[in-house]
């Protein structure tokens, strides 16, 4: 007699397997077009019925059921990333998908998991950049507008790339020699864009680019990897400025200086701000210098009164994790003191740790850095004379004598020697 309600027990009953569907593995090839299933089963069951006389439908009920359905998916998209990431294979669904994501507040739950995967991510890389900790060096900046270079750089940073009109932000490039903190400077603006974006204060995604990549929307989705809600949305992303892409030593990801040109002139660039770090090298300088907005910041040299802060503030974070009492002595201030009375951060930095150094010496330093970066890295001793003279000439020259270069140095591999490289390269050395 209610024939209707058939209809309605029918949709619970497909609405339920299709939400019990989302959570089967991925490895399903089917699962693209779960969310189809309520649609085709049930809006083609009420056509044959509808056809047969064997049930009057209410036009009003029908389309009801059907904002309900898409309701729910809703629902489960908003109460599981990885559900909503599954509904997203749906064309039908995407329109509806990309309005949800409009929203600030829906992004950062559905990039949840990746801003804890880059958190954990920077802090391994801290741990292994000799524990470092960011330090405010001071820096110098160029910029078309008339920017204030004091206080915190990773303030002054933030505030560049968060400006919300046009004009005032701007991309920014760090730039300079090996050894002068670039490396501490992008990390330690990432983890401030990482609090504003989970704060809801700044609604843009940082990601942070690490490995080989074709481009720049390449990089993004390799970065979010298993995070990524739908590939065909990244572009979309891009356009509309929900991403902020970050690239620390760019050299090393293959991307070269015409496809950054290219993206910043693309309508994706026209609203994604991008921060690099680099060596000093004139072809990207070039590249920011004859785009719309720019800056470029570049690190100085720790002077005789940023020396003192800076020896303090690692002093007592070594403290804290219960490392050796390591002061920087009078002879090694003296060693690590260049001709103009300025000190290279990073051999600073190597001179506090370096418990045992034979040689009181610059290359001394680099030599007892790279022992003790390959007995961490593999846990024996370092035998082969001719590589390791040859790894620490390499520090020496980019960290030191010719802080200028980018560091290019030539290693002659004999095929035999490849595990001796192998150990270099997973020290970090090369």
């Amino acid at each position: 007699k209610r024939p209707e309600m058939l209809t309605v027990f029918v949709w619970l009953a497909i609405t339920g397997a299709f939400v019990a569907l989302l959570f089967l593995p991925n490895s399903i090839p089917a699962r693209k077009w779960i969310p189809l299933i309520p649609y085709v089963l049930f809006g083609g069951g009420l056509n044959v019925a509808a056809a047969l006389k064997f049930l009057s439908l209410n036009p009003t009920l029908l389309a009801g059921l059907l904002a309900a359905d898409l309701i729910l998916f809703f629902a489960v998209g908003v109460l599981n990333a990885q559900a909503f990431r599954r509904l997203s294979q749906a064309a039908v669904l995407q329109s509806g998908l990309r309005f949800a994501l409009l929203s600030s507040k829906f992004r950062q739950r559905m990039f949840a998991d990746y801003v804890a995967q880059l958190r954990r991510e920077l802090g391994f890389l801290r741990e292994k950049s000799n524990f470092e900790i960011y330090f405010p060096i001071p820096v110098d900046i160029q910029s078309r507008e008339n920017i204030d270079s004091a206080g915190d750089p990773v303030n002054i940073v933030t505030k560049l790339l968060c400006g919300s009109e046009r004009g005032a932000w701007a991309n920014v490039l760090i730039e300079g020699p090996g050894g002068r903190g670039k490396s501490a400077l992008v990390r330690g603006v990432t983890e401030k864009l990482l609090d504003l974006f989970t704060s809801g204060t700044h609604p843009v995604l940082p990601i942070f680019g690490s490995g080989k990549a074709n481009s720049l929307p390449d990089a993004v989705a390799k970065a979010l990897g298993r995070n990524v809600v739908n590939n065909e949305f990244l572009s979309w992303h891009l356009e509309l400025g929900h991403f902020l892409i970050i690239f620390d030593g760019i050299s090393e990801t293959g991307i070269d200086v015409e496809t950054v040109r290219g993206f910043i002139k693309s309508s994706q660039g026209e609203d994604t701000r991008l921060l690099i770090s680099a060596r000093s090298e004139a072809t990207f300088h070039d590249v920011f210098l004859n785009s719309e907005h720019w800056a470029i910041v570049v690190p100085q040299r720790l002077d005789d009164a940023t020396l003192e802060e800076f020896v303090k503030t690692y002093h007592a974070a070594d403290a804290m994790r219960g490392a050796p009492d390591q002061q920087l002595s009078a002879e090694m201030r003296l060693i690590c003191r260049s001709p103009d009375g300025q000190y290279q951060p990073i051999l600073v930095r190597l001179a506090m740790l370096a418990e045992e150094v034979g040689r009181p010496s610059i290359d001394g330093i680099y030599e007892w850095s790279v022992r003790q970066r390959l007995r961490a890295t593999s846990g024996l001793a370092f035998d082969d004379e001719e590589y390791f003279n040859k790894a620490v000439a390499l520090s020496l020259k980019t960290y030191w004598e010719d802080e200028q270069t980018a560091g290019l140095f030539e290693f002659v591999v004999r095929p035999p020697d490849r595990v001796v490289i192998d150990r270099l390269l997973l020290a970090g050395i090369v």
